[in-house]
């Protein structure tokens, strides 16, 4: 299975509402580890600080297990296109 670049955005960025904890990933992913994601430009660490559903092959939702501070950024994109195995992009 591959993912196709021209039909993906592998970056997305959001500002949080008071106690926000989910949010979209519009672009599709295999596994977890496929997920970067930053608050505040400090990156986090899936199941310390959140968790993800969706992936092998569909968008998801990441879901941060407290809620956010209003305005905080959040960044979240897709990792390593080269050295992910599982898949691979055209």
């Amino acid at each position: 299975m591959t993912i196709a670049l021209s039909a993906n955005s592998p970056r997305v960025h959001y500002t949080a509402t008071a106690n926000q904890t989910a949010f979209a990933i519009p672009f599709e992913f295999f596994d977890d580890g496929d997920i970067d994601v930053y608050v505040n430009d400090v990156q986090k660490t899936i199941t310390t600080h959140y968790t993800l559903s969706g992936g092998d092959g569909s968008t998801g939702t990441l879901t941060f297990g407290t809620g956010l501070t209003v305005n905080d950024k959040v960044a979240i994109s897709f990792f390593s296109w080269a050295d992910n195995k599982s898949s691979s992009i055209k």
